[in-house]
């Protein structure tokens, strides 16, 4: 909370000196707008550096860097982010990729190369789950105590149905920010069946719109 509160107290002076710049009307006010904010980024950036280098090294391991973002539900894997071969530093002798180490310059280039601020908005904790761990560890929770649940028996209406494995259970969840928690048999292939009714309306949505679709619902609820 302090590395945010520090955020956004910077942010908030410099709109202060960029909004009296801009009243002041001076020739170069553009170019001086465009370096408080370019000064605002890099100071943001550092903090951002700062809070995973706790023992101000000057680097931070990249197992510490993927650890830390893993918490916040955003996992290694995550094609959003952008992470190459020449960010990583290898001690000599070392041959495991988390020992690796990102300098500050490296960090800077990974967070500009990532997806949509993805870096900076989950160690600020801007997602739509700013702990993560804490719910995800509640998933886990929930998982294990269902999991006793031995009653019931798989459908056979359908026969793929009443070939499923009655013992195959597990839980994914990903939210709106691409946060992931997943436990259980989550690598099983299975029959999804009406489950692709949600799945189909989101296509849908997004191919043809709102204002369409629910013109659809209403001329078939209509009759």
């Amino acid at each position: 909370f302090i590395i945010i509160n520090k955020i956004i107290q910077m942010s908030e002076k410099g709109k202060e000196v960029t909004d009296l710049k801009s009243k002041n009307g001076s020739a170069n006010g553009k170019s001086r707008n465009y370096d408080t904010i370019e000064n605002i980024i890099e100071m943001e950036d550092k903090i951002l550096f700062d809070s995973l280098d706790k023992e101000s090294k000057g680097f931070i391991y990249f197992s510490d860097l993927i650890a830390a973002l893993e918490d916040l539900g955003i996992q290694k894997n995550d094609p959003r982010i952008k992470i190459e071969e020449e960010d990583i530093d290898m001690p000599a002798g070392e041959t495991s990729a988390g020992a690796g180490r990102i300098t500050y310059n490296k960090f800077k280039k990974i967070i500009q190369r990532s997806q949509g601020n993805l870096v900076q908005n989950a160690i600020k904790g801007n997602l739509i789950i700013p702990d993560f761990k804490n719910f995800s560890n509640e998933i886990s929770r929930i998982y294990t105590t269902t999991k006793k649940n031995k009653s019931g028996k798989v459908a056979t209406y359908i026969p793929q149905l009443g070939r499923v494995n009655p013992e195959y259970y597990g839980v994914s969840v990903c939210t709106i920010d691409g946060q992931s928690h997943s436990i259980g048999d989550t690598n099983v292939h299975f029959c999804i069946q009406s489950i692709t009714k949600p799945i189909n309306y989101c296509i849908i949505l997004e191919e043809n719109g709102e204002e369409k679709v629910l013109v659809l619902k209403l001329f078939i609820a209509d009759g």
